[in-house]
């Protein structure tokens, strides 16, 4: 895949780096635009100033140098519903299974399901 620099965007009162990005949908590989917040609008101008720009480059530099093929990468509910519900399903008791089957139902897909990121993007503090 070529490199990309990103394009540095402003909505609302954030600076973004807008790029594209191979996902896995549904077990196919789709091209899809991703957006990454970079920071706060702090000036007055339309151009974004150089420490934003250092913060973009400093991203597209990890996604560019990505390792994780795109085959591997999942959103978080698709891991819970095909990976990880699957797993505890053979692998636990069925009141174990049960539990965890209610509580992703009942409490997390409502809150989660919604957001889009990816697995690799997810870390121990955002849950």
């Amino acid at each position: 895949m070529r490199k990309q620099e990103g394009q540095i965007i402003r909505i609302g009162e954030r600076w973004y780096v807008r790029y594209w990005e191979r996902r896995n949908v549904g077990g196919t590989i789709e091209r899809k635009r991703a957006s990454h917040s970079i920071g706060l609008v702090t000036t007055r101008g339309k151009r974004p100033p150089a420490d934003i720009k250092k913060l973009a480059e400093d991203h597209m530099c990890s996604v560019n140098n990505c390792v994780i093929s795109a085959e591997r990468m999942v959103s978080l509910p698709e891991f819970i519903e095909t990976v990880y519900l699957p797993w505890a399903k053979k692998y636990k008791r069925p009141s174990t299974y049960r539990s965890y089957e209610g509580l992703w139902q009942n409490h997390l897909k409502p809150v989660i399901g919604s957001v889009r990121s990816l697995l690799k993007d997810v870390r121990t503090f955002d849950c």
